[in-house]
């Protein structure tokens, strides 16, 4: 009897052992975890740090590599995969790792089951955008903070008070910064940034390893500086007989910043200007206020030429005033040009005359980069037949009085 239950034992217990196998391989597992960008590099996350939501990912046999199941991260970050075989899988994350640095490697995101977060280094872009006025790259109190622009057309964060923006947690790729445009509150960027002056355009590359790029979108006050040479007048007499023509060219250079249309007066209201440049368009008709027909490149000028006729005697000098420009606190050093005249009547004796000289053919500007002006056809300068009178205020003040005397004599 003894011998009947000893064996019944151990028939049980070969039956038990042998079924162990079977058991173990009928059992599954799940993984799941956190997809992350350690912005401060603590191993943890921590609020204010951003997850990878709608992220795609894959468990493969550690051993082998083969696919078993595929996945996408939730809005919050999280993924999960159930009801895997019992095993060693790992998580690969294509995407993710080819946009974004991972210190986290192969072996830590093999597992047999359980947690596997996964943290990332993401990429920067950040910069200056505040007016310096002094041009010293900090910004004080009174200083304005500026628009940025934009990054791949998506609106940058406005600096801080510092007059720093920044982006975080941008993926490798493409990128193309358009920086604001201030022109408006006549501002410019300093020298100093590799933003394309005419676009207003930056590309450049972030890649895993070279993760972050700067920019320096500072402004500063816009300078202006008109200026006009004396004016050269064909044929070259010691005097002119009343009634005799002549052609005059005046030099106009704009020696500021941007480009900008000029405006000149001719206040030489004893001439009558018959003709003029097509570089040039006439006020009113008045024949004697003018305005560029475009804009002039900072450090290029225009010749404009007049053809007018000498109707007095009491003429006494070709007075050229160009307007002060718009932008910032024109000099106005160099902005009048007072070229003395004589005229005498028919039949009266001269002196001998001065060969005649050739004039240079009128030149225009480079092509217009911005425009001025407003609706009603005059300059941003504000030029009118009245504007005239107040600019006779400043010229005044700056030492041309001589045109109110000339106007004095007239009278």
């Amino acid at each position: 009897m003894k011998n009947v239950f000893a064996v019944a034992t151990t028939a049980a217990l070969v039956l038990t052992a042998a079924g162990a196998p079977a058991f173990a391989q009928d059992e599954k597992i799940s993984i799941e975890g956190l997809l992350y960008l350690d912005r401060n590099g603590s191993r943890a996350h921590e609020p204010g740090e951003a997850v990878l939501a709608n992220e795609p990912g894959t468990i493969v046999k550690a051993d082998s590599g083969e696919t078993v199941a595929q996945f996408a991260t939730d809005a919050n970050g999280r993924y999960r995969v159930e009801n895997l075989p019992a095993g060693s899988y790992r998580v690969e994350l294509e995407a993710a790792m080819r946009d974004f640095h991972s210190p986290v490697s192969p072996r830590e995101r093999t597992t047999t089951g359980g947690v596997v977060d996964v943290r990332f280094f993401g990429m920067r872009f950040y910069g200056l955008s505040f007016l310096d006025k002094n041009e010293d790259r900090v910004r004080q109190a009174d200083e304005e903070l500026l628009n940025p622009g934009t990054l791949n057309g998506k609106p940058l964060p406005m600096p801080n008070d510092e007059g720093k923006f920044e982006v975080d947690d941008l993926r490798a790729g493409d990128f193309t910064y358009v920086a604001a445009d201030h022109a408006d509150k006549k501002y410019r960027l300093v020298n100093e940034s590799e933003v394309d002056r005419t676009t207003r355009t930056l590309t450049f590359k972030l890649e895993k390893f070279a993760n972050f790029k700067t920019v320096d979108v500072r402004n500063v006050p816009i300078k202006g500086d008109f200026a006009t040479d004396l004016p050269v007048l064909s044929p070259a007499k010691d005097a002119y007989v009343l009634g005799e023509e002549a052609d005059v060219v005046i030099k106009i250079s704009n020696k500021g910043e941007v480009a900008e249309k000029p405006s000149f007066v001719l206040a030489s209201y004893d001439a009558e200007t018959l003709s003029h440049s097509d570089n040039v368009v006439a006020y009113n008709h008045t024949g004697f206020e003018f305005e560029a027909k475009d804009p002039i490149a900072a450090g290029q000028s225009i010749d404009v030429k007049l053809r007018i006729r000498f109707t007095t005697t009491k003429i006494e000098n070709l007075h050229v005033i160009v307007r002060p420009s718009v932008f910032g606190k024109d000099p106005f050093k160099n902005n009048v040009a007072i070229k003395p005249v004589k005229v005498v009547e028919k039949g009266a004796t001269t002196e001998p005359t001065t060969p005649a000289t050739e004039t240079p053919a009128p030149t225009t500007s480079a092509p217009a980069v911005a425009k001025a002006g407003n609706n009603s056809g005059l300059a941003s300068t504000g030029a009118s037949v009245l504007g005239f009178v107040a600019l006779g205020g400043v010229l005044l003040a700056g030492g041309a009085g001589a045109f109110l005397m000339a106007r004095r004599r007239r009278s």
